[in-house]
């Protein structure tokens, strides 16, 4: 039987305060990237060099999410407090998780990909040309740890 395929009409944020957040309606996605390192040593049976592998070092790229913007500054204000808490503490103030949560048109969620030890890298927003017909859009960015998918996989998430 062949997977069914899902339609996400928009995406929301769920935790820390930023509950409130919904209708974003592009995310970037998890990018999980793997390297290893090898170390080489001398094989004594053929006289050249042996790579072996030393471990391998898994690495999440940030995730965005845009939406049309706000005029009641709520994600503007969400991520003013969490910029300001970092700073007023020396080690900096790290989300226990965040959920980004895909929704269907019917407004079941489809999709939830876990983002552990996030917080708000950046925030952008866009469509200024005052002459145009641009719509204003706003833009924020997760930076994180770990991620999981529908609470699978990553770095500590059971996988099946």
């Amino acid at each position: 039987m062949a997977d069914p395929l899902h339609s996400v009409k928009f995406w929301k944020i769920q935790g820390h305060g930023l509950d409130a957040l919904g209708g974003f309606t592009s995310c970037s996605g998890i990018n999980l990237s793997v390297s290893s390192s090898q170390f080489f040593t001398h094989d004594v049976n053929n006289g050249q060099p042996f790579g072996q592998s030393v471990g391998v070092h898994p690495t999440f790229g940030d995730v965005s999410l845009t939406r049309v913007f706000d005029s009641q500054d709520l994600l503007w204000n969400a991520v003013s407090k969490v910029s300001q808490k970092m700073v007023s503490q020396p080690d900096g103030t790290l989300f226990d998780s965040v959920s980004l949560i895909g929704v269907d048109p019917a407004g079941k969620p489809v999709q939830t990909m876990t983002l552990k030890n996030a917080f708000v890298s950046g925030y952008q927003t866009t469509g200024h040309n005052a002459g145009g017909t641009e719509v204003l859009t706003e833009t924020v960015t997760f930076h994180f740890q770990e991620a999981q998918l529908n609470q699978k996989g990553g770095l500590t998430g059971p996988v099946s």
